[in-house]
């Protein structure tokens, strides 16, 4: 039997592991070869071959397995371009323990866990493994940075705020130490806003703040109409061209354009979902509304949502001519994708790539119904809704989480009324998952609903009178207890009101008013019969 090339270098290379020596005593010639390859492969990343060079550095890694470097740069390559967070930690703290730095160093590699452990929200891992730095190490701008974003995400503020303090005046000129001050002290924005007027006042464009990021921070934390204005013109001087921008001169023209709305969509505003989103709810008139979804309705590419704003998704849109093709997840940004949902023609069709960690219930039902997933972590349930259909931000939710009081434990908007019309007299059990299960009371009347049920797995009740199939009135006892907490009225068949009384004794502590086409949400705080504070929602 001849064994090809491959199969014998692998033999070869198992025989030598066996030996033992290798791994721990490579001769000097396995050195200059692994040397050699990780040259090569060097090179190819810069000029962005990363595939062909990550081949050659796997070649380094066989003659040399310990070697530092070439582990540290193939953990940059699978992090940077295939956002695989747990893999290149695990290459990175290889790297760390075996120590043969030749080309980079064992700061470098510190750094870049710290801003790995970050990214995924490990700050304690973070900060453990800055602490190994040597003393003279500690004193550069990066280290600074990395060290309070540690602070600051495990609730040390002050100890954040006194190192910034400190850096500011050591390194002014580092955008980065304002933009993370301003977050852990809210005084130092209009330090940071007196500082920029005075700038402009003196119609002086210093190189400092420059950076448009920390521009765009100082905007939005600008109250000044006036103000924000003038930063406006002097952050597109120097060359800011963030979406975002445009959100903030919503927030300052009286008449916004359509050519506004032209902007944000050709600086690639609907590539951002949160952007998209709070673009949207800013235009000030349904003609600029309609204006926006006529223009985005034929949407290609990948729509983001970059919740932390670091540049990796915590959720991907994939549209294809304004239709969603597939929706993935990745909530903590390791670069294991959660699960994956795939469309047809707008409608949920599929759902794959779960972790195995977790556990995904997907229900598709027909159009018009809201179909839903439901995640469920360490016993704790998170509800999402997947709308079909295309790109529309007036209902558009985008699979984010559904966070609501306790008077909406359960969606009666994931099946319509519609449908429930339309299901046989025989049929008692409607619809089920490990989230909600819906049973019907068959009193119908001319094949009209008079009365429907919904209980959820802990119990809990929900109750609908219909009159001529469309829905009056509806209970909710929302923990089980045998007690409606919940009283609802409808309106032409719409939800019209919701009253919350927790403690069941005729007073109301929590209301929800969907009266004039607003949601106007109400808290009477002492239970005293009067609503102390009233909230009015709209999408305006």
């Amino acid at each position: 039997m001849h064994l090809n090339n491959f199969a014998w270098r692998t033999v070869v290379f198992l025989l030598i592991l066996i030996s033992g020596g290798y791994t721990t005593f490579p001769s000097p010639a396995d050195r200059q070869i692994a040397g050699i390859y990780f040259d090569k492969a060097y090179l190819l990343i810069k000029e962005n071959n990363i595939g062909e060079a990550e081949n050659l550095l796997n070649i380094s890694l066989e003659f040399y397995p310990n070697y530092s470097d070439a582990l540290y740069l193939k953990g940059l390559t699978i992090e940077k371009n295939r956002e695989k967070a747990y893999e290149a930690i695990a290459l990175l703290e290889n790297a760390l323990n075996n120590a043969t730095w030749e080309r980079f160093s064992k700061k470098q590699c510190i750094l870049k866990l710290s801003e790995i452990f970050l990214r995924i929200s490990l700050p304690e891992q973070s900060f453990s493994i800055l602490q190994e730095l040597e003393d003279e190490d500690r004193g550069d701008r990066d280290f600074i940075f990395l060290y309070a974003r540690s602070l600051k995400d495990i609730g040390k503020i002050i100890e954040a705020k006194n190192l910034l303090r400190e850096a500011v005046l050591q390194f002014p000129e580092d955008e980065r130490i304002h933009r993370i001050l301003l977050e852990v002290d809210p005084l130092y924005k209009y330090e940071l806003i007196q500082k920029l007027e005075d700038h402009l006042d003196k119609g002086e464009y210093l190189p400092f703040p420059s950076d448009p990021m920390l521009l765009l921070d100082i905007i939005k934390k600008t109250c000044s109409v006036g103000l924000k204005r003038e930063f406006i013109d002097y952050y597109f001087s120097v060359g800011g061209r963030d979406p975002e921008i445009f959100v903030e001169m919503l927030k300052t023209e009286n008449e916004p354009t359509k050519s506004l709305v032209d902007q944000f969509i050709d600086t690639g505003g609907l590539g951002r979902l949160n952007v998209a989103r709070e673009f949207y709810q800013y235009l000030p008139n349904e003609e600029l509304k309609q204006y926006f979804l006529q223009k985005s309705s034929n949407f290609s590419g990948e729509m983001i949502l970059d919740i932390e704003g670091d540049g990796y998704y915590n959720e991907k849109y994939m549209f294809s001519e304004g239709s969603l093709g597939r929706w993935i997840v990745d909530h903590n940004q390791d670069g294991i994708v959660e699960y994956e949902v795939s469309f047809k023609e707008g409608k949920p069709e599929h759902i794959d790539g779960i972790h195995s960690g977790m556990f995904v219930n997907a229900t598709f039902l027909e159009y018009p119904v809201v179909s839903s997933v439901t995640l469920e972590v360490g016993g704790t349930s998170t509800r999402y809704k997947i709308i079909p259909g295309r790109l529309d931000f007036n209902f558009y939710d985008g699979g984010d989480s559904i966070i609501s009081p306790p008077v909406m434990n359960y969606e009666i908007d994931t099946i319509s009324t519609e449908y429930l019309r339309s299901i046989s007299e025989s049929m008692e059990e409607v619809y089920t998952d490990d989230y909600l299960k819906v049973i019907v009371e068959p009193i119908l009347r001319d094949r009209l609903w008079k009365r429907m049920i919904l209980k959820d797995r802990g119990e809990g009740k929900h109750i609908l009178f219909f009159h001529q199939g469309i829905p009056e009135r509806g209970v909710r006892d929302t923990d089980g207890d045998g007690v409606f907490e919940v009283t609802e009225t409808y309106r032409d068949g719409k939800l019209y009101s919701i009253l919350y009384d927790g403690n069941n004794n005729g007073i109301p502590e929590y209301a929800i008013s969907y009266a004039e086409d607003r949601e106007v949400q109400l808290w009477d705080f002492d239970e005293d019969g009067i609503f102390d504070c009233r909230e009015y929602i709209s999408e305006d």
